[in-house]
């Protein structure tokens, strides 16, 4: 290591030419690999890949993504009627975008669960069709505006998930 050190020092040129040349030759080298990004992720021949099969047989509808609309209120109940009325009318619009499957309401027959033991936080997901990277960009967008625009009058609502 010491007569490489001794030889590397003495010839700052060369070395530096040799590592330039290795790394134009790495770059080529990734060029003619090229690039293989993939949007999808399988496992062939696993339970859980056979699991995700068998959803999308069976359960189409359901096999897609899931994002959350979380509302919290300034105190009042959840399940108050004027806050009811303004949170399904929120879930309705979100429910009617092309991409969404279904909307599992707090207000639904197993509802009782998704809202906090004060009353004051709930939460509602969102079922989408595909897989959230195919979800098209508009309808998320449409998603975001209506969270949004429910916003007000002692109510929030806040949009997470992929």
């Amino acid at each position: 290591m010491r007569l490489l050190a001794r030889r590397s020092s003495s010839h700052p040129v060369v070395v530096g030419l040799i590592w330039l040349g290795a790394i134009i030759a790495v770059q080529f080298a990734a060029l003619g690999v090229g690039t293989d990004f993939r949007n999808s992720f399988a496992l062939p021949g696993t339970d859980s890949q056979a699991a995700v099969d068998l959803l999308h047989e069976q359960f189409p509808e359901a096999s897609g993504d899931a994002d959350t609309i979380v509302m919290s209120t300034d105190g009042a109940s959840a399940t108050d009627p004027a806050v009811q009325q303004r949170a399904q009318t929120l879930f309705d619009d979100v429910a009617a975008l092309d991409s969404v499957a279904a909307v599992r309401s707090p207000y639904g027959p197993a509802g009782a669960a998704q809202i906090s033991e004060g009353g004051t936080v709930a939460y509602a997901a969102v079922q989408y069709r595909t897989a959230g990277i195919e979800v098209p960009r508009a309808d998320l967008e449409a998603l975001v505006t209506l969270v949004e625009d429910a916003n007000g009058n002692g109510l929030s609502f806040d949009v997470s998930g992929q």
